[in-house]
């Protein structure tokens, strides 16, 4: 008898995260939110639909999420975007690193995510409809800053992803926009390092200017040390909005501003943490004694 399939409760999930106290946080701040993309059921993030798959197979909740924490399997699944439809004895016979491994690549099967047609694989609907892995990084990350927190604080922190803010009047969206205890963290998510052209990084630190949150992070998504090209741009993006050069070296660059520039060479979860601790360590003795 084939077992029944059982969907992932993320509607649930949502309506219970929509209770925490994020827009309380923005009006504390006098900001005005325009608009933000739901935590659970944003249609750009790839999500995990099924705990037991219609084939009987059966994952935890937070098996896909989990996967998706290391930098390499999202390196490989971009990959994977930008081949398919092809046959599926390609994808075996890939590289080590260069596809997803044969553990993930069961998981997005067993999910439906991708589908088999003979010796062909192709997207499914789910996976069909992503042109990058843009919003889903951004929800990695603010997933995970949501979950991370709960060992500082004893709660869930509020934080949302694809933040547009109305007053103040900022162009664009905010990546990820979250509020631990010490006050607003601002995160700027880029997939790709040769998408970023210097006025990215120009309105990054503009927006750390208006805003003053606790933390700034410029996260680009690369296992390999910065390029110096990204990082002359940063500092030159700094000297134009009249700041210090940044400090660092390799994947971790910091401003007395605590404006931060990072990739992603061993995972997201360990550069964040790594900035957190910078930050409270920079943050004034003065702003800690009111939080």
């Amino acid at each position: 008898m084939a077992s029944t399939p059982v969907p992932v409760p993320y509607e649930d999930r949502e309506a219970f995260i929509l209770g925490d106290s994020f827009d309380q946080e923005l009006v504390r701040r006098g900001w005005q939110l325009q608009q933000v993309r739901r935590p659970y059921t944003d249609p750009l993030v790839l999500r995990q639909p099924w705990l037991r798959c219609p084939n009987g197979s059966q994952y935890s909740e937070r098996a896909l999420y989990r996967c998706l924490l290391a930098t390499s399997a999202r390196h490989a699944l971009r990959r994977l975007l930008e081949r398919l439809p092809c046959l599926y004895g390609d994808l075996l016979a890939a590289s080590p690193g260069e596809l997803p491994n044969d553990r993930l690549l069961q998981m997005l099967i067993d999910q439906e995510l991708l589908l088999r047609e003979g010796a062909a694989v192709k997207a499914g609907p789910a996976l069909e409809r992503l042109y990058d892995l843009g919003h889903t990084l951004e929800w990695l990350v603010a997933e995970w800053l949501r979950l991370y927190c709960v060992g500082h604080y004893e709660r869930l922190v509020p934080v949302r992803h694809g933040v547009s803010l109305a007053s103040p009047a900022i162009p664009g969206d905010l990546d990820v926009l979250a509020f631990p205890d010490e006050g607003p963290v601002l995160i700027e998510c880029k997939s790709r390092s040769k998408a970023i052209e210097e006025d990215h990084f120009v309105r990054f630190v503009a927006r750390a200017r208006l805003l003053r949150p606790f933390a700034a992070i410029f996260l680009v998504d690369i296992e390999n040390p910065l390029p110096k090209q990204r990082l002359s741009q940063y500092a030159h993006a700094l000297q134009r909005l009249g700041s210090a050069p940044p400090h660092g070296s390799g994947g971790f660059y910091f401003t007395a501003e605590r404006i931060y520039l990072v990739n992603t060479s061993l995972s997201f979860a360990q550069r964040l943490h790594e900035v957190l601790e910078d930050a409270r360590r920079r943050q004034p003795s003065s702003a800690r004694a009111q939080g």
